[in-house]
């Protein structure tokens, strides 16, 4: 199966990131999330007074849909699910707009798995009650005092 790699000429990883606890605690299907992450950066030219180099120019408008894992990479769901919640834990990326049924999730590519052993990183949780712990009970809206 060929896969189908966003259009950009390669990417790079800093040996920081490669040395890091964060990159070696990813399974291998984080990994090839990641890479493609990172072939989905846009890179641009800074020209600041600390440096000259590259950044990335798209952070935070990086799409990557449960669709696309699935289609061109072969990546289930789960799997991608799994990939995506490791990579936010660690720190090497984070989400930036939740997506919806047609609105796709946007992300970016982050700097916080430099604090990675001492503190994680969790994904967005849905304030909604669901599950059996939750079924039955509502939620208390008149206080005691008003009776």
């Amino acid at each position: 199966m060929r896969r189908n790699l966003p259009r950009s000429r390669g990417t790079y990883l800093e040996r920081d990131i490669l040395e890091s606890q964060a990159f070696w605690k990813l399974s291998g299907t984080a990994i090839k999330v990641f890479m493609v992450f990172r072939m989905k950066c846009v890179m641009t030219k800074a020209n600041t007074a600390k440096r000259d180099g590259l950044i990335i120019g798209n952070n935070g408008e990086i799409q990557f849909t449960f669709k696309e894992a699935e289609v061109k990479y072969g990546i289930s769901k789960s799997s991608f699910l799994r990939a995506r919640d490791l990579l936010i834990e660690v720190g090497l990326i984070e989400i930036t707009e939740n997506g919806g049924e047609h609105h796709p999730s946007k992300y970016a590519i982050s700097e916080n798995w430099r604090k990675y052993p001492n503190e994680l990183f969790e994904r967005p949780k849905s304030a909604n009650l669901v599950g059996r712990d939750t079924q039955w009970k509502t939620k208390d809206t008149v206080k005691n005092d008003t009776i």
